[in-house]
């Protein structure tokens, strides 16, 4: 059961202890924790190493793979740079500290898969939500790229952004 932005994050991206390509062709780790954006993989080993503190290990596809509490600790790290980014960005933030405890965890999970300046492009969206129309908010993010990139975690964000709930996560 969803009860924490951790839970919810962990169920929107899922947990992999080795290095894959995300959507977009970057490689990833762990709980979405994007390595780099350069596309090269001995570039993304590198990056991994150097986040991690060691040489990375190879598994039998020699594929390189982490351990769940090195996963832990990017996660951490990510879930920490989203929650600032949103802090202190002054349109996010005014908006955000008027949000109820799960609202603001769509918001999180928002910035934790795009990043604030990819958020901040739902401008009218964002405007409802400041307004509280949630169910304009949620209407107006349905016909947003991201929803159609991305539908099934979209949509359970739009709706815990519109009911103020996590049903959308059981």
């Amino acid at each position: 059961m969803v009860s924490s932005i951790k839970d919810m994050l962990k169920y929107d991206e899922g947990e992999k202890l080795e290095m894959y390509k995300d959507t977009e062709g970057y490689y990833t780790i762990g709980i979405g924790h994007l390595i780099t954006r350069i596309k090269e993989r001995n570039a993304a080993i590198l990056s991994l190493e150097e986040k991690i503190g060691h040489k990375v290990k190879m598994d039998s596809k020699n594929e390189p793979i982490i351990t769940s509490s090195e996963s832990e600790a990017l996660f951490e790290k990510d879930l920490s740079v989203a929650t600032k980014s949103i802090e202190s960005n002054p349109t996010l933030s005014t908006i955000y500290k008027n949000l109820d405890n799960i609202r603001k965890m769509a918001i999180i999970n928002m910035v934790f898969q795009m990043g604030v300046n990819n958020v901040l492009t739902f401008k009218m969206s964002l405007k409802l939500i400041e307004e509280k129309k949630w169910a304009e908010a949620a209407k107006e993010m349905k016909n947003s790229t991201w929803n159609h990139q991305t539908p099934n975690r979209s949509n359970r964000v739009i709706s815990v952004i519109e009911t103020g709930t996590l049903n959308a996560y059981k």
